[in-house]
């Protein structure tokens, strides 16, 4: 196998990239296609690309035909040339595997499942003071996280991973509480404690910092592989890198790993159908990255170690990256925000996504150069359903947002001004009995006023119950004083804004079709919404001049998981994060995705 480089491909840069941020349907399509491949049976041919074929009962001296495996996946691609395949049987694979300089289609056998894993199983535990510990555990790894790590998960930034029947452990350090789901590593006497009984449950513990690493393998694929429980140090920072450009993922897995899942450095990749949950840090990260899609996956559980989501802990989150999209997924239960762009971003489209119950905001649109926020469901999230800060030409259009702490923000910082902000066609809704305005523009700096931002909102819903004193809106008119409108006269007359919007309360008055399916469309007898100008029309896959009704243009994405959906974590509120050994596993919700009567 070759050795892994630890410095990343040179890249070239993306800051001024001239292809319009804005892309037609036909266009992002055009991204998801793969390029179809002539491929034969091993062995090499110079007329067609080889297929090499992996198996857990397989031999690494093996020819790698269908009759033949070989039995690990680093030996297939040392192997192959570019344009090959590697197929690979289902079963488990403990191994990091680099793909340097080729052109492969990485994929799991018709029907079964590859799992790349970074743990291995351990035995012969003994009764000890602390609980059960075992000896001769050498394997150490480097902690070098810093500032990212919350007060009171220090140990976050330790990759170590210990799980007790498929269940991850919380570690310890000396002097932390200890008890049941802890494991703690006492590096000087090479011994491994774990505060739960091993009787009758497997023992699996991370050896491995990174799964797989495709160093400039531009064209390449993984497709239904999963890569799981590696304990990732900060200078691989994930166990999938994707660091190549037109690479497609699809129905790839990233779950329990130490850090991040997948980490995008590249152009043009496609990561769809797959899953990213409980990693440790992030789920999805690009930075640098170009025309990145990102379609129909489940990123729930992230952060689960307890990095710092100020700083940068989310769902996914993408720094100094042009033209992503991310369309038709599940963003729930992220410690941090759900779908975070930031740092000189430019051109995010944010279409179409279920953003819920994250502990900051649903999505975060931060020091980015032009967005497309639209027909998106943002609930009951910890901070913003939809926050803009300190961006610029951004479309907010036909979103859902009820329950959040605000439901619509937008925010003006000492570093980068607001400018042109269009808020149109939203559901906007809160069913408590007091609360933040329902929508809230500001400059913290107290210097530019809504006005001057150039921020618009109008053919927007807005509910409350009939008891709330929830404000509609907070409004800068800075130098004067800040405006707090309670009702939607109060609203249209200190902002000159929403002539056309309308205000419901009351609880027979919710003006969705079906909340507990999580159907946030408007119900067809609301007033029709504004024109879709075609920068929308295009990503929410509508004819450009369709007046639709306020909220969502389809139902939002409720995407299958290996685990059950009550099995998550209920995240804490605003004050803090939930539970002692790691937050996926220590309060089971109920059944939240169970709904009777729902399609």
């Amino acid at each position: 196998m070759v050795v892994e480089s630890l410095n990343a491909p040179g890249r070239r840069s993306v800051a001024a990239s001239s292809r319009p941020w804005w892309r037609t349907i036909g266009a992002l399509v055009a991204t998801c296609l793969s390029v179809s491949v002539l491929v034969a049976d091993a062995s090499p041919s110079a007329d067609a690309a080889t297929v090499w074929h992996v198996s857990t009962r397989g031999s690494d001296s093996a020819s790698g035909s269908s009759s033949s495996p070989l039995r690990s996946i680093g030996e297939a691609v040392d192997r192959a040339s570019s344009g090959d395949a590697i197929e690979i049987r289902g079963g488990v694979y403990r191994e990091s595997v680099q793909v340097y300089r080729k052109a492969l289609d990485i994929r799991s056998a018709p029907g079964e499942r590859a799992i790349l894993d970074g743990s291995v199983p351990v035995s012969g535990w003994e009764r000890g003071s602390l609980g059960w510990f075992v000896d001769g555990w050498t394997t150490q790894f480097h902690a070098d996280f810093g500032a990212m790590v919350l007060p009171g998960y220090r140990t976050a930034g330790y990759p170590d991973q210990v799980f007790v029947g498929g269940e991850p452990l919380f570690q310890a350090a000396g002097g932390d509480a200890w008890g049941p789901g802890h494991f703690f590593h006492a590096t000087g006497a090479d011994r491994m404690w774990i505060a739960d009984d091993p009787a009758g449950r497997t023992v699996d513990i991370s050896n491995r910092s990174w799964g797989i690493y495709f160093n400039e393998a531009h064209g390449s694929s993984l497709t239904n592989v999963t890569v799981r429980r590696y304990a990732t140090e900060r200078r691989h920072i994930a166990a999938i890198r994707a660091y190549a450009d037109d690479l497609t993922f699809d129905g790839v897995v990233a779950e329990d790993n130490a850090a991040i899942g997948i980490s995008v450095i590249g152009d043009d990749v496609t990561i769809a159908n797959g899953r990213a949950s409980d990693n440790g840090y992030i789920g999805i990260h690009a930075d640098s990255a170009t025309d990145l899609v990102i379609d129909a996956m489940s990123v729930v559980g992230n952060n689960r170690a307890g990095f710092d989501p100020f700083h940068s802990a989310a769902g996914i989150k993408t720094t100094r990256s042009a033209n992503v999209t991310v369309r038709h997924s599940d963003v729930s239960w992220n410690h941090g925000p759900g779908i975070w762009t930031d740092v000189s971003s430019a051109g995010a489209v944010i279409v179409g996504n279920l953003t819920e119950s994250n502990h900051r905001s649903g999505i975060e649109v931060e020091l980015t150069d032009g967005a497309a926020i639209a027909g998106n469901t943002a609930l009951r999230n910890g901070e913003a359903g939809i926050w803009v800060l300190e961006s610029q030409q951004v479309d907010v259009w036909n979103n859902a947002a009820f329950d959040n702490a605000w439901q619509i923000k937008v925010e003006e910082g000492p570093r980068r001004d607001v400018d042109r902000v269009t808020i149109r066609n939203n559901l906007l809704g809160s069913s408590r009995a007091t609360g933040a305005a329902l929508l809230d523009v500001n400059d913290w700096t107290e210097n530019r006023s809504a006005a001057q931002m150039r921020v618009t909102a109008d053919h927007n819903v807005y509910w409350r119950p009939s008891t709330s004193s929830t404000p509609v809106s907070r409004w800068g008119r800075w130098p004067s004083s800040l405006a707090v409108n309670t009702s939607l006269g109060a609203h249209r007359s200190n902002t000159g804004q929403g002539e056309r919007s309308v205000a419901f309360a009351g609880d027979d008055l919710f003006p969705v079709r079906a909340a507990k399916c999580r159907d946030y469309r408007g119900v067809e007898t609301l007033a029709a919404g504004a024109p879709l100008p075609p920068v929308i029309a295009g990503v929410v896959d509508l004819l450009a001049g369709l007046v639709p009704v306020p909220g969502p243009t389809a139902v939002a994405p409720r995407l299958r998981y290996d685990w059950p959906l009550d099995a998550r974590v209920d995240p804490a509120p605003a004050g803090g994060l939930v539970g002692a050994n790691g937050m996926r596993h220590a309060v089971r919700v109920g059944p939240v995705d169970v709904v009777p009567n729902c399609a």
